[in-house]
């Protein structure tokens, strides 16, 4: 236990440890590993170990040492396990540490659409920044989240503003995040279609005179 102790507290000065909240929010979700599904798997003093691994089509994470884990179904505390009964025949006392990642697409009115990994720690801006930014006319307080056939609109600008990460708004693997365009010219636009318009009446006043 004292072993364990120093690691948590060495790990937690470097960075690597989630914070308290953080930990306890992954803990509730409940959710289950995919294929597909990515995962960052940190073991204390095994730098040929840490590293972030990808579950495959069969289910099973593809680790160095032990080869073939099954993966596919498991909460993270259950891989966690599964991993240190793997490694305990090898490595005495094993310590691992793991983040869930995961993919989600972003569409929309964003420049850079696309799917890409997370940890469900990311705040909705970070999500934003992957992909490259809000484009124009971007309707955030109607966002719609795709999982399968079931869609939820959500306001993903009070989210933005309060700081909410993906794991706040229950954000899953696979789910598709489709940031809305308005349909309705933005104030630039309107300038333009106005000083259009100006420009054709003062044509046609001169053209009448």
């Amino acid at each position: 236990m004292k072993g364990f102790g120093r690691l948590a507290a060495l790990l937690l000065v470097v960075g690597l440890i989630l914070p308290p909240t953080q930990a306890e929010e992954t803990s509730n979700q409940g959710g289950t590993f995919n294929p597909g599904d990515k995962v960052k798997v940190m073991m204390w003093r095994q730098k040929d170990i840490t590293g972030e691994y990808q579950i495959g089509a069969d289910g099973n994470l593809r680790m160095p040492l032990v080869g073939s884990v099954p993966a596919s179904g498991l909460s993270v505390d259950a891989l966690t396990d599964t991993l240190v009964a793997h490694y305990s025949a090898y490595i005495k006392n094993p310590q691992i540490i793991l983040i869930p990642m995961f993919r989600v697409t972003i569409l929309g009115a964003v420049k850079m659409p696309g799917s890409y990994w997370v940890s469900g720690s990311e705040k909705v801006t970070d999500l934003i920044a992957m992909a490259g930014g809000l484009g124009g006319k971007a309707v955030m307080e109607k966002t719609k989240i795709t999982r399968g056939d079931k869609v939820i609109v959500v306001n993903a600008a009070e989210f933005l503003r309060a700081g909410k990460t993906l794991g706040d708004i229950g954000v899953q693997s696979g789910d598709i995040v489709v940031v809305p365009r308005s349909r309705w010219p933005n104030w630039s636009e309107w300038a333009v279609i106005l000083s259009t318009v100006a420009l054709g009446w003062s044509l046609y006043n001169s053209i009448k005179d």
